[in-house]
């Protein structure tokens, strides 16, 4: 009997689906970083088709393994590109981003509309300065630091009104410092991802942000 794993902890924050592919993607990038294949940019990537996917999850139906992939890449847990040298090809790779343990600096994350005001402004979240001020417990002026930090970087790049602050600051106190990582990891690339795809008016408030825990 075949046996699907997956780490709860996944299937929790984004649905089982989710975490099976996960694992799937995980698999593949070992079995690539094994063999020193498949590197792009200093990344190990894995690819599959869609249909591939089916067969070997079969109880997942192609709309819904789209769906849970595009999710994935939207919640910034994956990168999703078409290496193949030939052009034709326009089968999907995947790879991990920092979050679940690809090594990219958040300065890195840049797109084409580099001269663009808002992705100039991504760069307001430092990745030196906010893990310095992670390691002080993340209290009192600490705390409202990166919260400053984080909501400057949220409101510059979002077209849509941000929301209360007050609330905002409110709901980030309370959050656990496994949260702010996750946080810290996760909103440069949701950002980014944004201002690539010319979606920055589809960006909620920041307190629905947190509130739905879309990091």
């Amino acid at each position: 009997m075949k046996v699907i794993a997956f780490q709860p902890q996944h299937a929790e924050l984004y649905g089982i689906e989710c975490a099976i592919l996960i694992q799937g993607i995980k698999l593949g990038l070992e079995l690539n970083e094994n063999k020193d294949t498949h590197i792009h940019n200093g990344k190990v990537w894995m690819y599959n088709t869609v249909k591939e996917w089916h067969r070997i999850y079969p109880f997942m139906t192609e709309s819904k393994i789209k769906r849970s992939i595009a999710k994935l890449q939207d919640m910034g847990v994956i990168e999703v590109a078409q290496l193949d040298r030939n052009k034709l090809n326009h089968t999907n790779w995947y790879t991990l981003t920092n979050r679940l343990g690809q090594i990219e600096p958040i300065e890195g994350y840049k797109t084409n509309q580099s001269n663009s005001a808002n992705c100039t402004n991504l760069n307001n979240i430092k990745q030196d300065i906010i893990n310095q001020q992670y390691k002080t417990n993340n209290k009192g002026d600490e705390r409202e630091g990166i919260f400053n930090e984080v909501w400057k970087a949220y409101a510059t790049v979002s077209t849509r009104q941000p929301g209360s602050k007050k609330d905002a600051r409110t709901k980030f106190k309370r959050l656990t410092s496994e949260e702010l990582e996750l946080i810290r990891v996760h909103l440069p690339k949701y950002l980014k991802n944004h201002v690539a795809a010319a979606k920055t008016d589809y960006l909620p408030n920041f307190t629905t942000y947190l509130n739905q825990r879309r990091y």
